[in-house]
């Protein structure tokens, strides 16, 4: 937009789901006299992704997508040796069963039991691989799994499950169903962006269903925001909420976020700037410091951070970084 502005030019911003920066410039919306958007339907969660409507759907539909967040077969949960719960033996992250193999979703390591380092765990299953296995059960059209970085529309009798890595801007695609999977672990998902996010890959997927086709998502919050936004085709009422979030988290949409890392005396040195929120940690011997700063005050802050860098008391900015 500064690069339009610069050049006299208009700028456009274009997107099912913008994000909740944009929607608060308040810009003139320019849209179709029409929305074609497909009916989407809100259903209880089924075990390992298995609704009972998404199952009889299944067996009518010629072309579909699944979306499934999660990778892989399933995750650990015990080990069968010692009956300890399972975690990574080299870093104590979650093991994840997939292409065949455990290993940890934290550093990659084969997944061998903290407790004993035994490699045989019981799996609850959920994960892609899974998805793909039970739906090639009950499906009318053959299915197939796409790979991380793959993103195509099925053919013409065909469904395909893919996780968000899959999904991308591929226009209409006429399909009978899109199916999404696990809404709710959106919520648990790391950082302020978590919801917006989901929310883009779930209007991207559904936009795939049109212009005949439905949609079909599992959620146990059919009010949520998000869900809402997603069965109306409009995104308007999610980013007040967001908004409210994001204020209440004290990152208020609009201000600019910084993770400066340096010595014990920076937040003191950093409070002088008067930032809207600011969360002080350690990491090893080093201070992290978390700030939300009014747009106003960005220039000083630079100036700040370059003295206190020349004075050996910041080691490194990370500019809007992911919270």
């Amino acid at each position: 937009m500064e690069r339009a502005r610069l050049a006299g030019a208009v700028a456009v911003l274009s997107s099912l789901a913008p994000s909740t920066e944009a929607a608060a410039l308040r810009l003139p919306t320019v849209e179709p006299p029409s929305r074609r958007w497909p009916p989407v339907e809100v259903v209880p969660p089924g075990p390992e992704g298995r609704a009972p409507r998404l199952v009889r759907v299944l067996r009518e539909v010629r072309r579909g997508f699944i979306l499934a967040p999660q990778p892989g077969y399933g995750v650990a949960q015990v080990c069968r040796s010692c009956g300890r719960p399972a975690a990574c033996a080299a870093c104590g992250g979650v093991l994840r069963a997939e292409e065949g193999r455990v290993r940890c979703v934290v550093c990659e390591a084969e997944g061998r039991c903290a407790t004993c380092g035994a490699t045989r765990f019981g799996i609850r299953r959920g994960g892609a691989e899974r998805v793909e296995e039970w739906a090639a059960g009950v499906a009318a059209a053959p299915v197939r799994r796409l790979r991380a970085g793959q993103a195509r529309l099925p053919t013409r009798r065909e469904i395909l499950v893919g996780g968000p890595e899959n999904v991308r801007e591929l226009g209409v695609g006429d399909l009978d169903l899109v199916a999404i999977l696990d809404a709710d672990a959106a919520d648990r998902r790391p950082g302020l962006a978590a919801r917006e996010r989901a929310l883009a890959t779930w209007m991207e997927a559904v936009a795939w269903a049109r212009p005949g086709g439905r949609a079909i998502v599992q959620s146990s919050h059919p009010g949520d925001p998000a869900i809402q936004a997603l069965v109306r085709g409009n995104p308007d009422r999610f980013h007040d909420d967001d908004a409210r979030r994001r204020a209440d988290a004290g990152f208020p949409v609009g201000a600019a976020v910084f993770r400066v890392v340096g010595a014990d005396e920076l937040p003191d040195r950093l409070r002088e700037l008067s930032p809207l929120t600011m969360l002080v940690s350690a990491s090893g011997e080093q201070t992290v410091c978390l700030l939300a700063l009014g747009r106003e005050r960005v220039e000083g802050f630079g100036d700040a951070v370059r003295e206190l860098a020349a004075r050996d008391l910041v080691t490194r900015v990370e500019a809007e970084p992911h919270l």
